[in-house]
């Protein structure tokens, strides 16, 4: 903006650094006994690095070809295991209700489902750390197929198979989530992780959405077993996701 080039500035920064090091390292300025300085346009002259950057260009996500399919590949895991909660979720209280559950039956159902949303979360946190959030994304949806699996055969109105296949809703749900997220937290550069974490919110809201509705009309002109057939073809997706993004990670 003053109209200097980083020419005008090599001696005065060389200068700066040395001095910076010298305020925690006392006689290190001493011990120089001589010095090449390098800007940036230094750099990009003679070695081809663009604007100086030693990365050969700011590492934003459409610079990192690595870390791309692993972003990609959790957020569609964790889209899906969120569309198989919610299809599932939304139509077990009125599959109880049409078997003659009483409501405080309907809400205890659903309070044993919100425990295995949240009850292990720490655990989950944990276990993402020490064996990898993508395993533990695979372990999730591996849970949620098995959750469809129990609560799709179990008859309409109250009943312990609904209950614990709802529990096992919440805990597959849990294990996806929180396995995801921690993924894109990682894998995402600090400057674009905002970014990518609103991308997967928005991502996730989308896809409830659609299966809300889905479910809905799943249930009009057919059954619950049928919702979780097709809630298991959901969990098995994410199994695939979440297993691409084992690979990826290693």
């Amino acid at each position: 903006s003053d109209g200097k080039s980083w020419a005008d500035y090599r001696e005065e920064v060389a200068d700066l650094a040395i001095n910076t090091v010298n305020d925690y390292a006392p006689n290190f300025k001493q011990s120089v006994l001589g010095r090449m300085v390098l800007t940036p346009k230094d750099l990009e002259d003679k070695f081809g690095l663009i604007g100086g950057d030693i990365m050969h260009g700011a590492m934003s996500l459409d610079q990192m070809w690595a870390a791309r399919p692993a972003l990609g590949l959790s957020m569609a895991t964790m889209a899906l295991g969120h569309a198989v909660m919610v299809a599932v979720m939304v139509m077990t209280p009125l599959h109880m209700r049409h078997g003659g559950a009483d409501l405080r039956i309907i809400g205890l159902t659903i309070s044993v489902h919100v425990l295995g949303m949240f009850g292990f979360s720490p655990l989950v946190g944990v276990a993402s750390d020490r064996i990898g959030p993508a395993r533990v994304m695979v372990a999730g949806a591996a849970v949620l197929m098995a959750s469809t699996a129990l609560a799709g055969g179990a008859h309409s109105g109250a009943s312990p198979r609904i209950a614990a296949g709802l529990f096992l809703l919440g805990v597959g749900w849990s294990l996806v989530t929180v396995a995801s997220a921690s993924l894109l937290a990682g894998e995402a550069p600090a400057e674009d992780r905002t970014q990518v974490q609103g991308a997967g919110d928005l991502l996730m809201g989308v896809t409830a959405a659609a299966a809300g509705a889905v479910a809905g009309v799943v249930m009009a002109v057919s059954s619950f077993l049928l919702l979780n057939a097709f809630a298991a073809a959901l969990a098995a997706a994410a199994a695939g996701t979440a297993w691409s993004a084992t690979r990826c990670r290693t």
